[in-house]
């Protein structure tokens, strides 16, 4: 794991070679019982983080062979992108640091849901705010903005 100078945190896995492409999303949801006697289970599933979306940044030439993907695996270089997120309007001002909280919409109606329930945030996760989108209305009529988060490495 390296951090960048704008603390985007850079990890290294082990993707299947049809998802081996810059830009490409996925959520990590855990491991997979196939991959437990693997040999390169750690570079492979050890430093993502189960619950989180992450996107690549660079393809490696490495390949190694990968009972999960019935396909090589290919060493990539990820992060985790900035996510989407409708948050109080009183909390979404430009490049702040903020503490992500969950909402407590029971509304799974709602055409926000996703915006409101974020995948790869979770409640806690400190995050700075990247931009503004604009307002939302909420149904409900929270005063909500749409608003790009950036997660934030812990510190040590």
């Amino acid at each position: 794991m390296r951090v960048e100078s704008d603390s985007m945190v850079i990890k290294v896995t082990l993707i299947g070679e049809r998802q081996a492409r810059v830009g490409f999303r996925f959520f990590f949801e855990g491991t997979a019982d196939l991959c437990a006697e693997c040999k390169v289970r750690k570079v492979c599933l050890g430093n993502l983080e189960p619950g989180r979306l992450y996107e690549v940044y660079k393809v490696s030439k490495k390949r190694f062979p990968c009972v999960l993907h019935s396909e090589d695996a290919v060493l990539v270089e990820v992060k985790e992108p900035p996510v989407e997120a409708a948050v109080q309007a009183r909390i979404a001002v430009d490049n702040a640091l903020m503490t992500y909280v969950k909402s407590d919409c029971v509304n799974a109606a709602c055409e926000y849901w996703e915006k409101c329930f974020p995948a790869g945030l979770v409640g806690g996760d400190r995050c700075k705010v990247l931009g503004v989108k604009g307002s939302l209305m909420c149904p409900l009529k929270a005063q909500l903005l749409l608003v790009s988060l950036q997660r934030q490495p812990e510190v040590s």
